[in-house]
């Protein structure tokens, strides 16, 4: 029995080679996960950046292309009352029609009377006025 009792050095069980692990690495998960990060903020900067702007706003200062149109239309010779209002109505169907033009575009015009504040850029008055033919001083 004692010869069964010594087990040999050559044939006791050898370790398990080592075998290669299957499946995804770290560094692969990291790599992919940055990947897909990037390209979702890629995304939502395009999509926010395109949706940002809000309704456009154009101002209008409608007193003063009002009075100037008046003041030419008084000092043309044979002006009478009936004439005045005459061009009187077709200057403000003008002015409607043109400011149609902005609302089918998608723009909110407001009276600069009503505006508290507004950049230089949104005043659209000397736009209309040279629409409707009239010269501002």
């Amino acid at each position: 029995m004692s010869e069964n009792n010594n087990v040999s050095a050559a044939s006791a069980p050898s370790a398990p080679a080592a075998s290669r692990t299957t499946g995804v690495s770290l560094l692969t998960t990291c790599i992919i996960a940055a990947a897909f990060s990037a390209f979702s903020g890629m995304v939502t900067w395009h999509f926010a950046s395109q949706s940002a702007t809000g309704t456009p706003v154009a101002v209008i200062d409608s007193a003063k292309i009002a009075r100037e149109a008046m003041n030419t239309t008084l000092v043309q010779p044979g002006m009478n009352p009936d004439k005045a209002t005459a061009a009187a109505n077709a200057f403000v169907d003008k002015l409607n029609n043109t400011l149609e033009e902005y609302a089918r575009a998608g723009v909110v015009v407001v009276n600069s009377s009503v505006a508290l504040t507004h950049p230089a850029g949104n005043d659209i008055t000397q736009d209309i006025a040279a629409k409707l033919g009239v010269k501002l001083k």
